[in-house]
């Protein structure tokens, strides 16, 4: 069992019964005392004008942090030191990603193919552009332009490109070269999440819907790279899709505003597998509330799964399908976003 989880079940007031699939009165409640929760607030970090909902890791000494006044900031994690600060949007920043495998150079000189060995940070924007940044030195390398809406969602690829998805989904190169768009012209929903998965696949999600996508590549089209759909659409959830994670190289799983979390097998084809929490939870109240939807799901070790669940958490184990321990009120309101720090 992972270190993580040891220690998550060791402050719990109980554990569930060995071998038997728990029932939700009899599942493990984490206590309030966390003896091994070395963290305490150092300092707050001040420089966005407006709210920020993004976080990214650049490595073990930095992150980016982005939001709805349009520019990203560069910071020191220990010292808190703001490194840069990337204006290039006059709206929202929706989306961020971090390529890490640069190669190949944006000009021929010998400076710029040194500079893109850097780390280079997309920043998308409801403006309806995407800007390319030069991590260590904050330039701007960048910005496209030939977008038809706003960017919900973006994901590295393999052979030096990356996805950006919308109300179109579309596919680039690491220089920012319009490789090939897929038009979703009849869509009547966005495409708000996308993840790579084996052979040469995406899985997207629009609304409560999953969409498969191909790669293919010149050798098949006969030109350049091209997405192209791959079989149906998959429905097993009744509500809007709110997470999409990789649990292993043959798993991932999604989570909903219903309150469900789907195992979904990736290996060959997407294929159904099993639904981990209990049954679909309706709406509460006048106003259609869910107050037990997935907002965040992490996963542990390609073997548990965190589930932020409305105010608290859950932790499955994806082999069996058991819930081993909850914390059902971690916060007064929901959880939007959950990070593993250190060793747990």
């Amino acid at each position: 069992m992972s270190t993580i989880v040891k220690r998550l079940l060791r402050s719990s007031d109980d554990l569930a019964t060995k071998g038997e699939l728990a029932k939700e009165a009899d599942v493990p409640s984490i206590g309030e005392h966390q003896p091994r929760n070395p963290y305490t607030e150092i300092q707050v970090l001040q420089n966005h004008s407006d709210i920020v909902r993004l976080l990214h890791a650049v490595d073990s000494s930095r992150f980016v942090s982005a939001g709805d006044d349009g520019t990203a900031i560069l910071w020191h994690t220990q010292t808190g030191r703001r490194h840069f600060t990337f204006s290039g949007h006059d709206r929202p920043i929706t989306a961020m990603l971090l390529l890490t495998v640069q190669k190949t150079s944006f000009h021929d000189d010998d400076e710029s193919s040194a500079a893109l060995r850097d780390p280079i940070l997309l920043t998308a924007s409801s403006d309806k552009h995407i800007c390319m940044w030069n991590v260590n030195t904050g330039q701007c390398l960048q910005t496209i332009t030939e977008l038809h809406s706003s960017v919900k969602c973006m994901v590295e690829l393999r052979h030096g490109m990356w996805c950006s998805g919308g109300h179109d989904l579309s596919l680039w190169s690491h220089q920012g070269e319009l490789l090939h768009r897929l038009d979703r012209v009849t869509a009547e929903s966005d495409i708000s999440l996308v993840l790579s998965i084996p052979n040469e696949k995406l899985v997207a999600v629009s609304d409560k819907t999953l969409l498969v996508f191909k790669v293919t590549s010149p050798m098949e089209t006969g030109g350049a790279y091209q997405l192209e759909e791959y079989g149906n659409p998959h429905t097993q959830h009744r509500e809007a899709i709110q997470s999409l994670v990789n649990v292993s190289d043959s798993v991932f799983a999604t989570g909903s505003l219903d309150g469900t979390i789907v195992l979904w097998a990736s290996a060959r084809s997407v294929n159904f597998t099993r639904k981990l929490s209990s049954s679909a939870r309706s709406p509460q109240g006048i106003n259609h509330l869910y107050p037990w939807s997935i907002q965040c799901v992490v996963p542990v070790e390609e073997r548990y799964l965190f589930a932020a669940i409305g105010a608290g958490f859950w932790l499955y184990d994806v082999v069996t399908g058991k819930c081993l321990a909850k914390k059902v009120a971690a916060h007064f309101s929901k959880i939007q976003h959950m990070v593993l720090l250190g060793e747990g």
